[in-house]
Order: C-alpha cells, then sequence, then structure tokens
C-alpha cells in the first residue's frame, strides 16, 4: 500500500498511528481516491475530527470538490459531529478571512449576480 493509500484509509476509518505513519512516510494530504474524495472529507465524513484537524493543521485544501461537487465541510455537516463542524466552520472562516473573500465568492451552483441581489436589495428579495 503507497502511503498515500495508506493516508486515505486511516482518514477513513480514524486510525490515528497509520495516519501519521503515512504523513511521515510523505503522503500528499491533498490526495484523493476514485471518487475525489480527500483524507479530509473522509475525516469529517466520519466525524474524525482529530485527523481532519491534521489534516488542516498541514494545510489540505478546504474547498476543492469531490467528483460529486462536495467539499469537506458538506462532509462535516453530514456527519453530524458537533466537533468536526465546529472545526470546519473555524477553518473555513479563517481561510476566506485570509483570502479576503466572503462566502458570497465561494462557488456555487446559483449565478452570484442572482446571490448578491436577494442578499444586498431587500426589494428585489422581497419579490421573489
Amino acid at each position: 500500500m503507497t502511503p498515500n493509500e495508506k493516508l486515505i484509509n486511516a482518514a477513513k476509518i480514524g486510525d490515528l498511528p497509520s495516519f501519521t505513519d503515512a504523513v511521515i512516510q510523505g503522503a500528499d494530504i491533498d490526495t484523493s481516491d476514485l471518487s475525489g474524495k480527500s483524507s479530509l472529507m473522509y475525516a469529517c465524513e466520519n466525524g474524525h475530527h482529530v485527523i481532519a484537524r491534521l489534516c488542516i493543521e498541514r494545510n489540505a485544501s478546504l474547498f476543492v470538490t469531490d467528483l460529486r461537487g462536495q467539499t469537506a465541510m458538506h462532509y462535516a455537516e453530514s456527519s453530524r459531529d458537533r466537533l468536526t463542524i465546529e472545526l470546519m466552520n473555524g477553518a473555513t472562516a479563517r481561510a476566506t478571512a485570509r483570502l479576503r473573500v466572503t462566502p458570497l465568492r465561494i462557488p456555487t451552483p446559483v449565478p452570484f449576480g442572482e446571490i448578491e441581489t436577494l442578499l444586498t436589495d431587500p426589494k428585489q428579495g422581497a419579490q421573489r
């Protein structure tokens, strides 16, 4: 098993020693499997907040999407694990502040102009 495969598998099952070994062996923190899911996504999906924190500390990409268009934050929310959700909320807030973007500027399937109008013009929003 390659270090990248070991990293993904450890994140899926919450195996902290194997995850740490994979990192030491040089695994790419942003590696993904055939579904496009990264170690951060698997850790979030399964509520493994310690491994998710380690991914974030190693600068794992927060906004990358898998083949279904889901981010790690989507998986954190679906896990319903409070600590994982809080971790991702904090990391996302810090990243958007560092990048000087707001949630309005994060990719969304709804055209940006329409969202901006709904949020900033109460008259337009009320007409919908």
